[in-house]
């Protein structure tokens, strides 16, 4: 999906460079340019064309790269998919690889096309995608031989690829997004252990595990980014690497019937129950409901707690995932499981859903849950699941605009709808960041900022340094290929005669060359490392992020940033600062500016005495050395966007 919606984002950003034919005279032009689309088709009959009055243009060239894209997700999924496996799948499969893998002959096809234009720097292009193959797919369990087979794979889903911004001048695209809005629907096939068995939790470990893989790569708020512009001169990098958010949703869990009733007791065969709740999640954010004890058919209580996701595209999907507690004793069988699923895409839920008379803004309607991976064979006999009843979750949405000025008295100001209700959502821009020390940016989890205000808090992504001085091999007339055979012949003795002779050169000079740059790199390496040794060597580190927090009391609350190092341990805090400074202002922002990194006081220690100190050792966390991080400054900015009750989401823009 990634290799073919990167594929589709290349070749609309082509149709962006003007084609050279002005400067042609009438004569020298192809005929296709004044001529309808069809005569684009009267070539030979050798040729592959496409007709470009549709999309099939776009298929057929995706038909004609799917083999180099087939290789390159082959090698792709060998380094990142392989390892995530490793990590989900139960301790026994630890060793776990792919032992063949490739999806088939059948690309992936494009189509319907959506295009709208929200301002003159800003395009969006979406597109549905489609994939059925026969794929051939092997993971090794590494158990003994064991092994589990994927033989069919369907897709589809909807790549949205923005254009922004737009410029006056080459390259016209200033930088491209590629990502999926919601997470895209991905069936699968198993063989081998995983068919034989019919293993649901292992089928379902392994979907999850295709999920996350894809959720973390390309499902917003995870995209691909691509900048084509001069960064700072023609683009804002973190406009370039961030996606605005839209609003945000409120979501309450009303109802639910009909859900499988996997508890059951040894005392009391008839009887069956479940202790369900509800997880809501929206790209990477999660919400979870309090737990209804032993009803299949429950209803929350009417002082439920909402919860409020911030909103990044009008097609992004809310997910309800109803599950069933543990709650068994030593006389019960219990299970924490798995009771269905189900998605709502935004902008046809508020458009659809029915309008309640109380709000408006406010729509509610029940959903059914997808229950083919519930564990039937443990179900009751009259179980509902099992009886053919679909089991439903009621929903009720409310949308709320993002202001970028105060409420007015008469528009009811800052007050929260309900208790606890969030009032404002915090924008925290973080930018990059200097003076870091080197050896901490590649450390386990690596720097990231943490951001808190009030009872919430929000963690960055970890940073990428950037601006390092790298050594660079000099240029040689030698194919690099033949780098790695003269090095090999060196090692066996042989002298630059005998390595030009078995090279098939003539003289010796490129061989030459070649020992005279690999000196100079060797040179270069050992130099850079010397610098990165020295006690005060540093770099900068970028995170181009933003961080989202919902804030109910502005007026009283406070933002804290702090950087954490590779250990999740705090090294150092920016701020507090008091969110009143932001009401101050007209804009309701703090101006962007490098701050100082105030350093974190140091741990003290626990003494252990007596005998205790002997057998004992001490689990005092090891303390880092804060003295290292005097020198960081963070370029950052934040932004307070009140919130509204309002109709619905705002318009895609303008359509063709």
């Amino acid at each position: 999906a990634a290799a073919a919606a990167s594929a589709a984002a290349a070749a609309v950003a082509a149709l962006s460079m003007p084609l050279p034919l002005a400067k042609a005279r009438p004569q020298e032009r192809p005929p296709w340019v004044s001529a309808p689309v069809v005569s684009m088709l009267s070539f030979s009959r050798s040729d592959s064309v496409a007709d470009l009055s549709t999309l099939s243009w776009l298929n057929a060239l995706l038909s004609w790269l799917w083999p180099k894209a087939n290789a390159a997700l082959t090698e792709y999924v060998h380094g990142d998919l392989e390892q995530r496996l490793r990590e989900m799948l139960p301790s026994a499969f630890k060793d776990a690889k792919f032992a063949k893998f490739t999806l088939g002959q059948n690309p992936p096809e494009f189509g319907p096309v959506e295009v709208a234009h929200h301002s003159d720097t800003h395009i969006e292009v979406c597109i549905d995608m489609h994939y059925t193959g026969d794929v051939d797919v092997v993971i090794d369990t590494g158990t003994g031989g064991i092994a589990l087979g994927i033989r069919h794979l369907s897709f589809s889903g909807r790549v949205c690829i923005v254009l922004k911004p737009l410029l006056e001048k080459m390259p016209i695209v200033g930088a491209a997004k590629v990502f999926f809005p919601a997470l895209p629907r991905v069936s699968l096939q198993f063989t081998g252990l995983a068919a034989v068995a019919h293993n649901p939790q292992l089928e379902q470990m392994i979907r999850q595990t295709v999920d996350d893989w894809m959720r973390s790569r390309m499902v917003l708020p995870n995209a691909s980014f691509h900048v084509f512009g001069t960064e700072e001169e023609d683009v804002d990098p973190l406009d370039a690497y961030c996606i605005a958010p839209l609003g945000v949703l409120r979501v309450r869990v009303l109802s639910a019937r009909y859900l499988a009733g996997i508890n059951w007791k040894m005392t009391d065969v008839e009887a069956f129950d479940v202790h369900p709740y509800c997880v809501l999640r929206l790209g990477e954010q999660e919400g979870r409901t309090s737990v209804v004890a032993g009803n299949t058919c429950p209803t929350w209580p009417a002082d439920e707690r909402s919860h409020y996701f911030v909103v990044q595209h009008r097609d992004q999907q809310l997910e309800v995932t109803a599950f069933g507690e543990d709650q068994g004793g030593m006389f019960g069988k219990s299970a924490d499981g798995f009771l269905g699923a189900a998605g709502a895409v935004l902008s046809r839920a508020l458009k659809q859903w029915p309008k309640q008379h109380s709000a408006a803004g406010v729509r509610k309607s029940s959903v059914v849950l997808d229950t083919a991976l519930v564990s039937k064979d443990m179900l009751h006999v009259n179980d509902p699941v099992l009886r053919g009843r679909s089991s439903e979750v009621e929903l009720e949405l409310e949308w709320f605009d993002m202001l970028e000025e105060l409420p007015s008295e008469e528009q009811g100001g800052l007050a929260a709808v309900a208790a606890g209700a969030p009032t404002a959502v915090l924008l925290v821009e973080l930018r990059s960041g200097a003076g870091f020390p080197w050896e901490d940016v590649d450390e386990k989890a690596g720097l990231r900022w943490r951001c808190r205000s009030e009872d919430a808090q929000k963690t960055s992504r970890r940073g990428v340094a950037c601006n390092v001085e790298e050594a660079f091999f000099p240029e040689v007339a030698l194919n690099p290929r033949l780098f790695s055979v003269v090095d090999k012949l060196v090692d066996r003795g042989y002298e630059s005669p005998d390595i030009a002779r078995v090279l098939g050169l003539e003289t010796t000079e490129l061989v030459e060359q070649y020992f005279a740059a690999k000196k100079e790199f060797e040179a270069q390496q050992e130099e850079v490392w010397q610098k990165q040794q020295e006690e005060d060597f540093r770099v900068s580190v970028v995170w181009n992020e933003v961080l989202t927090l919902f804030v109910c009391l502005p007026s009283s609350a406070s933002i804290s940033i702090e950087l954490l190092d590779g250990q999740d341990r705090v090294v150092g805090l920016i701020g507090p600062v008091p969110m009143s400074e932001l009401l101050s202002d007209s804009a309701l922002s703090l101006p962007r500016e490098w701050v100082p990194l105030e350093l974190a006081a140091a741990p003290k220690e626990e003494a252990t005495g007596g005998l205790a100190a002997w057998f004992l050792p001490s689990r005092t966390p090891t303390a880092p050395d804060v003295a290292r991080y005097s020198t960081v400054e963070l370029d950052v900015s934040a932004q307070l966007r009140p919130l509204r009750a309002g109709r619905g989401m705002p318009h895609r823009g303008r359509r063709k």
